[in-house]
Parts: C-alpha cells; structure tokens; sequence
C-alpha cells in the first residue's frame, strides 16, 4: 500500500475476471504486516470489513474512473425486481463501512433495449474513493441494490504519485 496524504491509503488489487452473467462480490480488510492489528469495527478478526460488487446484472466503464469524468453505468433489470419497468440511478460517493453516502443523486436512466438501461453521470473531484450506487422505480418502491445495503461500488482511481 501507498500512503497518499491525509489518512488515505492506496492500493491496486487485480481480481479474475468474473465471467459475464455471474456476479461476485470483491472482500477485504486491512491488517498490519503481523496480522496482529485487523481494521474491522465489528465481528472477528479478519471479517470482511470492506467489499465491492462485481458483474450482475450492473456494469460501468471506466474501471476505475476519474474525478471530473464520466462514468457510464447499464443496468440488465433481467433476473432482478425492476423488469418491466422505467429504472431510475439512484447514486452516492465515497461510501465505506460504518459511513453514508455523501452527494447523493437520483437520476432517471434511458432504455437502450427491452429491460436493458444506461445513464452517465459526472463524478464531481471532492470525491475520492468510490462511485456507489443501486437502482430503483421512480415512486422508491422497488430496490435493487444487490441485497446489499452497500450497493455497488466503482472505485475512484488515484492519481499517480
């Protein structure tokens, strides 16, 4: 790991590619070289304290993006509680363990194909860490968050040191 600045730190982790149509769930914890000391608020040692969903029925380019780009998010409502009909983003940054979201949005998304969604959005440079995100109805009556309450997760890329 990195250390940026600030309290941040920064690391790459390459993952297998989940193949497309299977969806998985990235975990992890940070922990000092001895495994003596473990960053988890709750649970035991080693517990997962941190995730990102991967594949599913969400997917978004760039990965990762930028502060000030755009991120292009699609949704496949096929399999989940949204089919059929109009989907909504429904999106916040920088959200971790034991935080909320912060600048939260709620944007309607455009059909590209029966059930098949996109939308961009811009993500705004105060953010740093990760672009979250679930979809819903307009009316906030149906969810898909991934039966999750993190939602998805696009991580925000660091800049080079």
């Amino acid at each position: 790991m990195t250390f940026l600045s600030n309290g941040l730190w920064y690391a790459d982790r390459v993952v297998n590619e989940i193949p497309v149509g299977s969806t998985g769930i990235v975990r992890f914890v940070f922990r000092n070289a001895a495994a003596a000391i473990w960053d988890t608020d709750w649970g035991y040692p080693g517990a997962d304290q941190y995730r990102a969903h991967v594949g599913g029925r969400a997917t978004w380019t760039p990965d990762p993006v930028q502060t000030g780009a755009v991120l292009t998010v699609n949704y496949n409502a096929v399999g989940g509680p949204l089919v059929g009909v109009d989907v909504w983003l429904h999106a916040g940054f920088d959200k971790y363990e034991g935080t909320d979201w912060s600048g939260t949005i709620s944007t309607a998304m455009t059909a590209v194909a029966a059930n098949e969604w996109t939308v961009d959005i811009t993500v705004p440079s105060n953010y740093t860490k990760t672009v979250n995100f679930t979809f819903k109805n307009e009316a906030e009556t149906i969810y898909d968050n991934f039966n999750d309450p993190v939602g998805w997760a696009a991580f925000i890329a660091q800049p080079e040191n």
